[in-house]
């Protein structure tokens, strides 16, 4: 069984009048492996995001399926953890430790379980001495940290990410980046993972799908990147398939053009 899966998904926004706007997603079809780091990239309003929110229940689709572990998603779950792409979310009235144990505490466990989690979950993102701090006195680094331990707290199936280093500047993205890498490693949570960015896909995915341009979008090719971690972001490897992955994007930004 897939940890993941969309089939025949078709998703339409609005346009119920007599001229409906066209899909954003149509014939979109992935499976995501169990304990797979997969990575979804393509161009600018090619629809990743919207794929993500259909498995996030966030939003149903027009035609087609969401499945997560073979059942139909109707809905949010804590089984799916998502983290959003700004920090905006974190409680900047709760510290670091106390907006890490949201999930825990609405889940009424014990204190002491809650104070083992903590511990434990800022260790892993490399926060261990910085559970007192609230958020504004984080960069834009460590809150982003503290909303992947603030996920993992909950204990997720399979963890949802939407271009969560966006907003970072390109030094603290490439620390986020191997940073990522390293709690994965550990938790070996399932991952779906949005990005415009196709060094971060590289460094980060098993396997990279690229979507075709929008609209009526689905994933025109899937990568496999069958190197080790920590992966060199100069390996001749990586480069090889850095240029093919531009290529299409080129093309699907073109074909889009013309369209």
């Amino acid at each position: 069984m897939h940890a993941a899966e969309f089939i025949g998904v078709k998703k339409q926004f609005g346009g119920r009048g007599e001229d409906p706007s066209p899909p954003a997603l149509e014939n979109f079809e992935v499976a995501i492996r169990e304990r797979e780091f997969f990575c979804l990239l393509g161009p600018s309003g090619c629809g990743k995001t919207t794929a993500l929110t259909l498995l996030a229940g966030f939003e149903m689709p027009t035609a087609g399926q969401a499945l997560h572990r073979g059942q139909p998603v109707r809905g949010p779950s804590a089984d799916r953890g998502v983290v959003f792409q700004g920090d905006d979310s974190l409680m900047p009235w709760l510290t670091a430790r106390d907006n890490v144990l949201l999930g825990p505490r609405i889940q009424g466990l014990e204190k002491a379980e809650q104070g083992e989690i903590a511990e434990r979950l800022l260790k892993l993102v490399g926060l261990d001495g910085h559970g007192h701090k609230y958020p504004r006195e984080l960069s834009g680094g460590m809150k982003q940290r503290i909303q992947i331990a603030r996920v993992l707290a909950t204990e997720p199936d399979m963890l949802l990410m939407d271009e969560p280093f966006a907003a970072l500047d390109a030094q603290t993205r490439g620390q986020m980046q191997d940073e990522l890498t390293r709690i994965w490693s550990s938790s070996r949570r399932t991952v779906l993972f949005i990005t415009h960015d196709v060094v971060e896909a590289l460094i980060l995915g098993d396997r990279v799908g690229v979507m075709h341009a929008g609209p009526r979008s689905s994933i025109r090719e899937i990568f496999p990147i069958d190197l080790p971690r920590p992966r060199d972001r100069t390996d001749p490897e990586l480069l090889k398939i850095y240029r093919r992955i531009q290529e299409i994007l080129a093309e699907e930004v073109q074909r889009s053009r013309e369209g």
